[in-house]
């Protein structure tokens, strides 16, 4: 069994939050100790009871079927630990075990997150589209959630400047969601960039996801830019995030109207319209 195949049974202990997954594949570090869990080690690692419990025998066999689907799909297992994993992303407080990727992750490149609203404005869409082009033109890769509206703008941004772009997802990355970014999505993978999850292949988008993949947008960067956001958002958690995760968070000026970039805003956040004037900004 390799380390990868073991990260991806813990990955599947659902019952897990993603900090208890992190934690029990520190406490792992051998197939033979893996195998060897009981519910009582479990427990001890995460400090709390558990209602179910699987033994990992019983989660190989559920994920055999997995295992050829991932060659099926060309799906890297990318660990903690490894070179490939973003450097960013494992300081935070809950890093994913391990993230499933389809095309490419460039754990040497430098990102920035781009998000917003998915009902955007034309003016938002262009905004996040050129801030995107702005960055690659300056050497950064673009992080965001491949939703439509202002996720959408950047990774196509991002694209049309021939640079790099990853797309977190909060489903399996055998799972287009939306669907109609379906061309996206093939185009991301086609053209050096990733499409990568924390979750396994086959998991549907469900409502919870999207929050927790959103400390994965935000933990790859140092940078998050948003671009027009409502009060209540899949945005505005991803800025809280950020700041929780000790990041810069800042506002495009093509959203300053909409309600949740006056927030920010309120609260100090600066002010831009190009990766340069960030440069300027944070030196």
């Amino acid at each position: 069994m390799t380390k990868e195949q073991r990260l991806y049974c813990i990955l599947l202990m659902s019952y897990l939050r993603s900090r208890e997954k992190f934690l029990l594949s520190q406490y792992i570090t051998s197939a033979d100790q893996f195998f060897s869990l009981t519910k009582k080690d479990v427990e001890a690692c995460i400090s709390r009871k558990l209602s179910t419990y699987l033994s990992p025998r019983e989660l190989l066999k559920t994920c055999e079927f997995d295992f050829s689907m991932m060659e099926r799909y060309r799906v890297q297992c990318i660990p903690y630990d490894d070179d490939r994993y973003p450097p960013l992303l494992r300081e935070i407080y809950d890093p994913p075990v391990l993230l499933l990727c389809r095309g490419n992750v460039n754990g040497l490149l430098d990102y920035v997150s781009i998000v917003g609203t998915r009902h955007a404005s034309k003016e938002g869409l262009d905004a996040a589209s050129n801030f995107a082009e702005s960055a690659v033109e300056d050497g950064f890769g673009v992080v965001s959630g491949l939703a439509k509206g202002i996720d959408a703008a950047a990774h196509r941004g991002a694209l049309e400047s021939k640079g790099v772009t990853v797309a977190v997802l909060g489903c399996g990355v055998d799972v287009v969601y939306p669907k109609n970014n379906k061309q996206l999505f093939q185009n991301i993978i086609e053209h050096a960039g990733g499409v990568v999850s924390e979750y396994p292949l086959g998991t549907p988008p469900l409502k919870f996801h999207f929050p927790e993949r959103n400390r994965i947008v935000s933990g790859m960067s140092k940078i998050t830019v948003l671009v027009e956001a409502p009060k209540q958002s899949g945005a505005m958690i991803t800025a809280r995030l950020a700041l929780e995760q000790g990041r810069d968070v800042l506002v495009h000026r093509a959203g300053v109207d909409s309600e949740g970039i006056q927030i920010l805003v309120d609260q100090g956040a600066q002010v831009v319209n190009s990766m340069r004037e960030v440069y300027e900004k944070h030196g």
